[in-house]
């Protein structure tokens, strides 16, 4: 809950703030760098310190440096931020289908969690377009306000 709380709080200052391309590398950069050594050096700090902290300091990097300028319009890294709320909404349950298939057809380990990760991608993905991109759609032709707020695309 705090996480989200602080992508909330982080959407606000987004749209109020920009901060320059150096500055919102470092914050990228000091949030990767916590992801990957917190668990070693501190194994046992609260987890909102040793996830939530570093995680949104990446994403508020991240999403500066885009603001910034600094990032070419590729193709398939909009259309998974486009995919990402069915991604996060689907993963848990098409992981954990495609788990038990997997897991049935006697394959190496690591073959098999990177079937999983891919297929679940794949499969969040086509949902995203099948079922809330014309949910959107639809909503966006029924309401006025709908309307107004449709992305350039």
């Amino acid at each position: 809950m705090l996480e989200f709380l602080a992508g909330v709080a982080l959407g606000m200052v987004w749209q109020r703030v920009a901060i320059g391309a150096g500055i919102a590398l470092a914050l990228a950069f000091a949030g990767a760098t916590g992801l990957a050594l917190t668990e070693c050096l501190k194994p046992d700090l609260h987890a909102v310190l040793k996830f939530g902290a570093p995680a949104a300091l990446l994403v508020a990097g991240s999403t500066f440096y885009e603001k910034a300028g600094n990032l070419a319009n590729i193709r398939i890294l909009r259309f998974l931020g486009d995919a990402s709320y069915s991604i996060y909404i689907w993963h848990v349950a098409v992981a954990t289908i495609l788990q038990g298939l997997l897991m049935r057809l006697h394959l190496p380990l690591t073959l098999q969690i990177m079937l999983e990760g891919l297929g679940t991608i794949f499969v969040t993905c086509m949902i995203y377009v099948s079922v809330e991109r014309l949910i959107t759609q639809l909503l966006r032709r029924r309401t006025p306000l709908g309307r107004l707020a449709a992305p350039a695309e």
